[in-house]
Formats: C-alpha cells, structure tokens, sequence
C-alpha cells in the first residue's frame, strides 16, 4: 500500500487538502484521492479493521504518542534545536541548548533569540529538560525518526 511509505507531513496535507475541499464541497484533489480512495477501500472490504491503520496513521505499537501531527510537531521543533545548537558558539552543543533553551543564559544572538522564543512559545511543554535529551536529538536518535 502506498500510504505506508509517505512521510507523516505528506499523509496530513493530503487529508487535510480533502477536508478542505469537502468542507467547500468541492472535488478532492486528484493526488489527495489517489491517497485516501485505496485505503477506503481496504476499508470497506474489510482488509483493514479501521480507517486509521488502512490511511497508515497509526502509530506503531508501543508509540501511543507518535501519530503523523505528533510526529510532524517534533520534528518542527528538533528543527528549531538544531538551529539553536549551529549556532551556539559552545563546543558541547548539548549544554548550550539546555543553557540557551531550559536555562536563563543571557542570548546576544538575535537569529538564537529569535528561535528559543519561539521553542518557548510553541512547544514550552515538550521542549527536553537536560543536556541528555538535547544530544539525543543532535545526534538523530529522537524516536520519531525512528519510523
């Protein structure tokens, strides 16, 4: 099934570009439907015992959290760390973004200031605590990248 092999932000704005044009009523967009009518089917023939595993959005067993909107969420923000880790000036870039992001460290950079405002802004409950979590994600072993 081709839905399984497109990435989380692929799968949302193809569902997305159909609500939007349901809501509208008009036609889905052709490469929306070519998206959704397969996994309708496999559906409604019983192939599939929901809608969500036949469009391919459910997240893997033991990943309650690692749906395509959480997914997509996380790499946003991982993004916005690895921009503020280039360019942190500090040889352990772990210890930079938690000083920089969690800490009170005063920020001369603007293009820094602007991003941790914004990490603070948008994702002040999910933003890693310690200099761990922070290397987790510069060194690409976040669990989302895992998929």
């Amino acid at each position: 099934m081709m839905q399984f092999r497109l990435a989380p932000e692929a799968k949302l704005a193809y569902l997305r570009a159909a609500c939007e044009a349901m809501r509208a009523g008009q036609p889905v967009p052709e490469d929306a439907a070519r998206y959704i009518a397969p996994a309708f089917e496999s559906y409604l023939l019983g192939e599939c015992r929901d809608l969500t595993t036949a469009l391919g959005l459910r997240p893997r067993q033991g990943g309650r959290y690692e749906t395509p909107a959480q997914i997509v969420r996380r790499r946003e923000r991982d993004a916005l760390i690895l921009h503020v880790a280039g360019r942190a000036p500090d040889r352990d870039k772990a210890r930079a973004c938690e000083r920089l992001i969690v800490g009170n460290a005063v920020i001369n950079d603007p293009e820094i200031a602007t991003a941790v405002e914004k990490l603070r802004a948008e994702f002040a409950g999910e933003l890693p605590r310690s200099a761990r979590q922070y290397r987790r994600i510069l060194d690409g072993e976040a669990v989302h990248r895992r998929r």
